[in-house]
């Protein structure tokens, strides 16, 4: 750092372009914009936490948790939130790392910071990467300013009222970084091309298996959505709110999709889906070269860079996961085992169409498709959720065996008090996260009385109080700390410490 002695940290630009959009990020910066120091603040680790999670997953899941260790973050996968009939061998979850190494890449250049990644080697352990970062004085990137702006935008497009040949040229440049992959595009699809891809729209309704892994992630009203913060919004997936009664029904019964299919409800998916898809400027696929996890990484990096950038110029992009993912699927040998005889067929007979509908040389798999066209103005409250930060993230935490504290409840549906256990996971500097034997009341106040001792301190008589945030069904809950701020930090490290 021979030119730059005090590193710069600084809000970067990219927040102020729409923060009414991203509530969890709203970070309190410092005051000064210059810090002499090499570590990472704690501003810049929510920072970066915040913005990677905006990347795209299917479904919108979010099968990641997050976990700063010093200035190392380790990003670790949940195999039972990531589960999917379309997320075989996880080429799905490893294609969304590949978009959170490019979030990553482009966001760290707000703060002069540059990530090297480290993968792991065994993808069916939890742990499937750490990142450490070097400070370093650095441009922006010109995608940065679009990252926020970045979504799935499944309505029909317009025409665009501009040359589009720069953007897509744009785009080939963008997948020339990755060597394990291609970047194809057609503008006019073909007859045979567009009866796969309607023939493939009944695989999500008439497999009861992929209907019920698609539904558990559709949030049917606005209290689905604002209390779990992932999934799709019903509306952004096309759907009115007098659709949702049906498809209510359709949750709890699964397999009456396929019964229904033939009798309404296949053509109304089908014209939908054909709509979109003609209304589209271009189809554009991305390929692998090699059947392996990095080739799927590159495929996710390439694939948020040219999303990102089609976003810029305000071009609407949808992937088209279903009939590409499970045609690779059966070309890497890790096909579902709910799709039967039938289906099978298909996307074996789709991979081909696919290959010579982009020209593609016969060492390359259809990986990843997607449409796009011309799309300003999306609605805000059709934007999916993301989880808060104190749902998936902790920063440095305690190497150490969860502390048994006791908890009165002031304020339970019955308005009684009662005693009940809570175990302590992660800490934070207003919270911390903990598990709870018993059913907590959202936004009830808590008073902890701590029933702890160690050689070093006496926490008997320490109380807090405490606003209950959430609380998952397996009893994990997080836990706002509201009184007495003052020692609030004092509290916190001598947990830390015992």
């Amino acid at each position: 750092m021979s030119e730059f002695q005090t590193p710069r940290v600084q809000k970067p630009t990219l927040l102020k372009n729409s923060p009414e959009l991203w509530h969890h990020l709203q970070i309190q910066w410092p005051q000064s914009a210059i810090v002499e120091t090499d570590s990472l603040l704690e501003q810049e680790k929510s920072f970066l936490v915040s913005i990677a999670t905006t990347t795209p997953t299917g479904d919108n899941c979010q099968p990641f948790e997050w976990v700063w260790d010093e200035d190392n973050l380790k990003i670790y996968h949940k195999p039972q939130r990531a589960k999917h009939v379309f997320n075989n061998d996880n080429a799905a979850s490893k294609i969304s790392l590949g978009a959170i190494y490019s979030c990553l890449k482009i966001a760290g250049t707000t703060i002069n910071l540059i990530p090297h990644f480290q993968t792991t080697d065994d993808f069916s352990k939890s742990l499937w990467s750490s990142i450490t970062w070097e400070r370093t004085p650095l441009n922006s990137d010109p995608l940065a300013s679009a990252i926020l702006s970045r979504l799935t935008d499944r309505r029909p497009y317009q025409k665009s009222p501009f040359a589009t040949e720069p953007l897509f040229e744009t785009a080939q440049q963008i997948a020339e970084q990755y060597p394990l992959i291609e970047f194809s595009l057609v503008r006019q699809p073909s007859p045979q091309f567009r009866r796969f891809l309607k023939k493939s729209e009944s695989y999500l309704f008439k497999n009861s298996t992929a209907f019920t892994d698609f539904m558990n992630w559709v949030r049917l009203d606005e209290q689905e959505i604002h209390n779990t913060f992932d999934g799709l919004n019903y509306e952004s997936i096309g759907l009115k709110k007098a659709d949702t009664i049906p498809f209510r029904l359709l949750r709890k019964f699964p397999k009456l999709a396929h019964y229904l299919w033939p009798f309404g409800l296949g053509l109304k998916v089908q014209k939908m889906a054909m709509d979109a898809l003609l209304s589209s400027t271009a189809l554009y696929l991305l390929s692998t070269k090699e059947h392996s996890s990095e080739a799927l990484i590159q495929v996710g990096r390439a694939g948020f860079e040219i999303w990102t950038h089609l976003c810029q110029h305000d071009f609407g992009v949808q992937p088209i996961s279903a009939p590409s993912l499970s045609a690779y699927d059966l070309q890497t040998g890790h096909v579902n085992p709910s799709m039967n005889a039938y289906y099978q067929k298909l996307f074996n007979d789709g991979h081909q169409i696919m290959s010579r509908e982009f020209l593609l040389a016969k060492d390359v798999t259809p990986c990843w498709l997607f449409r796009t066209g011309f799309s300003p103005d999306y609605p805000t409250q059709f934007r999916t959720q993301r989880k808060p930060l104190n749902q998936v993230m902790s920063i440095n935490p305690p190497e150490r065996n969860p502390i048994a504290l006791k908890a009165q409840i002031a304020n339970t549906p019955a308005q009684k008090k009662e005693t009940t256990e809570l175990n302590i996971k992660n800490i934070s500097t207003n919270g911390f996260m903990a598990h709870s034997k018993s059913r907590l009341l959202i936004d009830s106040v808590i008073e902890i009385n701590f029933k702890m001792e160690s050689n070093k301190y006496d926490l008997t008589h320490q109380n807090i109080h405490c606003k209950v945030k959430w609380q998952n069904k397996k009893g994990d809950c997080g836990f706002e700390v509201l009184e007495p701020q003052s020692n609030t930090q004092n509290w916190l490290s001598i947990i830390d410490k015992v």
